[in-house]
């Protein structure tokens, strides 16, 4: 893997995670910074809590398909390294959590995890929106939920989908 197709992925990731889209409908909707209310973030779940259900769905899909486009952008750019859409991936969920045009203060990732992962792999990524729905309807808690999916990911990951076990020491 030579550096300028590795850059390439880490930029292209990283600038879609960047686009905060709890803090955009924050100010389009209430003409508010978002991170200064409900749970002090900018994602989808504080988005819900803010500005109710349907801002809150829209900014999660928007945070699931920035993750999605960021592995099939750099997928479509180097079909013959894989491995960077994985890469692509990461950039954009640290995009999302880090983001340099809101301070380095996003939101938690998760939906933008999503993303990443229904880019990967249709199945991984339906297998953990499932624990994450599950895990937030018996407790309750969207917050539960989510530190459920990092911890269901790898054994989703070797269990159901019999990935190699560097995939899930990643995962």
């Amino acid at each position: 893997m030579t550096i300028i197709p590795l850059l390439v992925a880490i930029l292209i990731g990283y600038a879609l995670g960047d686009i905060q889209a709890a803090f955009i409908l924050g100010k389009l909707v209430k003409k508010i910074d978002i991170r200064q209310h409900g749970t002090t973030n900018a994602g989808a779940s504080n988005a819900t809590i803010v500005l109710g259900w349907k801002y809150g769905i829209l900014a999660g899909i928007i945070d699931i398909l920035k993750g999605m486009f960021a592995v099939a952008i750099v997928r479509a750019l180097y079909p013959e390294m894989p491995g960077l859409a994985f890469v692509a991936g990461i950039a954009a969920v640290i995009g999302h959590i880090y983001p340099m045009l809101l301070g380095f203060r996003g939101g938690k990732g998760i939906a933008a995890l999503v993303g990443v992962l229904l880019g990967l792999n249709v199945w991984l990524g339906l297998a953990v929106i499932a624990s994450l729905f599950i895990i937030t309807v018996l407790t309750d808690y969207i917050a539960v939920g989510s530190i459920g999916l990092y911890i269901a990911l790898p054994f989703i990951a070797l269990l159901i989908l019999q990935y190699p076990l560097a995939y899930v020491g990643v995962a």
